[in-house]
């Protein structure tokens, strides 16, 4: 969620997100991206921990995501 919101605010010009456990795949519109990358932040962005498990949206709240956001847009934009 961090990171959907961190895309609304700057935007899919400056973010681009990809899926991490593409890249020992071998994707290569998610290999591009990561090679074309200044910088490259990794995030578990996965909706489901296992099966029978709550989401993991329903043990993190609102807050704990807009903390995360901010950290990385404060990381996107530091030279």
């Amino acid at each position: 969620m961090a990171c959907l919101e961190t895309v609304k605010e700057l935007g899919l010009e400056k973010v681009a997100i990809g899926c991490l456990g593409a890249l020992p795949l071998g994707v290569k519109p998610v290999i591009g991206k990561t090679k074309a990358a200044k910088k490259v932040i990794t995030v578990d962005g996965c909706p489901d921990i296992g099966e029978g498990i709550k989401n993991v949206m329903e043990y993190i709240s609102g807050e704990e995501v807009k903390k995360a956001k901010e950290l990385i847009v404060k990381t996107l934009l530091e030279e």
